[in-house]
């Protein structure tokens, strides 16, 4: 299946590949027209070979009630040539916005959500790609759901190395599962306060637009600086439940400059108040749970106070003590 999308993308013209895929589309276009809008959001950072395909992976999706916003923030006209020359004059869906000039991640991905004209929302990052029915095994769940008890929609990944192979060497801590499960939303935010990454990058889980309740990277009116992902999807999970569907709907690639978030100081401030936050808007109430939160952060703290390669002012040192001895005192409390 994988092998087969990916020769499929990638040896033909992506502009001529839309072409014949929109005719094919033609009739169920006109069905999907009546389906509510998902706002497609794709920040770029400057590489044109990762969004070209990552591209015409949103224009091959089956749900075609799409609209794609493509933000640019790169200093050279690249990748607008890219765009006005193989995509601009084939698709109507696609909003290109010249954007040069820096802003921090989280004010990103705030931006772009307030381009969005859609009911639903999903990011993909211009190194990933979606398979051509994501959108519509999401929005089936959402559609079957009267009662809009369904926050947040996600899916198992397949992970690719920067030529677009699969990748099975990349640790991988999503939760096992053979067929679809929906669970309360309790239960995931305690998943994702274990650290678990069920839910996966940016690119993957599909939501609701009005349930985002705070700017993204924000939870219970605090904002995160180095989780913000994991800020917005409890946001999300605080309010319902939401949905794994168990196979493979989105290749998220791996390059090589790939790091596991650096244990600093922000880090560990994300996390002290992802547990105290988190408690406070009823997670952690399983006291195992609860408990292996702490612990994982409490080992950070130890990690960063005895590298020597962190050279640590003293007031930063008595700042992730002090958080260390409140993080044990919480422990302790049954």
């Amino acid at each position: 299946m994988f092998e087969t999308f990916m020769i499929y993308i990638c040896c033909t013209n992506p502009s001529i590949l839309y072409f014949q895929f929109l005719i094919k589309m033609q009739k169920r276009s006109s069905l999907n027209m009546e389906q509510p809008l998902v706002s497609v959001l794709l920040p770029v950072t400057g590489n044109p070979t990762y969004l070209e395909l990552a591209l015409t992976s949103v224009l091959l999706q089956t749900y075609t009630n799409i609209e794609i916003i493509i933000r640019d923030s790169s200093a050279t006209d690249e990748i607008q040539l890219l765009l006005e020359k193989n995509f601009l004059p084939y698709s109507s869906k696609i909003r290109y916005l010249k954007e040069p000039g820096y802003l921090s991640r989280s004010q990103v991905l705030q931006k772009m959500l307030q381009y969005a004209n859609g009911t639903y929302i999903n990011f993909i990052m211009e190194k990933d790609l979606f398979y051509p029915t994501k959108i519509e095994r999401m929005m089936n769940y959402y559609m079957e759901d009267v009662a809009g008890d369904i926050k947040l929609v996600t899916c198992h990944s397949k992970k690719i190395d920067i030529h677009g192979n699969l990748n099975d060497n990349v640790n991988n801590d999503e939760i096992s599962y053979k067929n679809d499960l929906k669970l309360d939303g309790v239960s995931g935010g305690d998943l994702v306060l274990k650290g678990n990454n069920f839910i996966g990058s940016l690119s993957v889980p599909l939501f609701r637009k009005k349930d985002l309740t705070q700017p993204f990277g924000c939870f219970a009116q605090n904002s995160f600086v180095k989780e913000i992902e994991r800020a917005s999807w409890l946001t999300l999970l605080s309010q319902g439940s939401f949905v794994l569907i168990a196979d493979d709907l989105i290749f998220e690639r791996v390059t090589t400059n790939r790091e596991d978030k650096k244990v600093d100081i922000s880090l560990i401030v994300d996390w002290v108040n992802f547990i105290k936050l988190g408690q406070q808007q009823g997670f952690l109430t399983n006291l195992t749970v609860k408990n292996a939160a702490i612990r994982r952060v409490v080992g950070w703290i130890d990690q960063l106070l005895e590298d020597k390669q962190n050279v640590l002012t003293l007031e930063e040192r008595d700042e992730i003590s002090e958080y260390k001895v409140n993080l044990n005192f919480l422990q302790e409390i049954n």
